[in-house]
């Protein structure tokens, strides 16, 4: 499925995670809750609306999200707790992610077997959760959900 869920914790922080998202003017990219060889990690990623998110935007929200995941206790062992932005490649995981960005250039990580894999880079032309079409080199090329890994957008930094 090209669309990614977020496991039940991350959904739990969401929960918490969105008001105070909107209250500071904020909107949640994406929220992940990994383990990384012994230690947990729980990664909110955000954007701001209007004018880019900034350093100062990720440290106030973090504490205040750092506070409210004390108060509530929902995660139960240890783990560290990292907020920023998405950056400027960011990772396309929901609908909305899909339907912000049709027509932008995006880059795909597709698995090609047995055990290669390749990246294509195209225009997004639409996004469902068995396909991915994508317009490269004025032709219109649709990639199964099944063979994708990754995609985000993007950007030419020789520019």
């Amino acid at each position: 499925m090209i669309f990614k869920n977020m496991n039940p914790t991350a959904e739990k922080v969401a929960k918490i995670a969105e008001p105070l998202a909107q209250e500071a003017g904020l909107q949640i990219w994406n929220i992940s809750f990994e383990k990384e060889g012994s230690l947990w990690y729980l990664r909110v990623f955000l954007d701001k609306l209007e004018g880019g998110i900034s350093l100062d935007d990720c440290e106030q929200f973090s504490r205040k999200l750092s506070q409210l995941l004390d108060e509530k206790d929902l995660i139960e062992h240890s783990y560290l707790l990292e907020v920023s932005s998405p950056g400027v490649e960011r990772e396309l995981t929901q609908p909305w992610h899909f339907k912000k960005y049709t027509g932008q250039l995006v880059s795909v990580k597709i698995s090609q077997p047995p055990q290669t894999t390749l990246t294509q880079v195209g225009t997004l032309v639409s996004a469902t959760k068995d396909e991915l079409t994508l317009k490269v080199d004025n032709k219109i090329q649709i990639i199964e959900a099944k063979n994708i890994i990754k995609i985000k957008l993007y950007f030419d930094f020789a520019f």
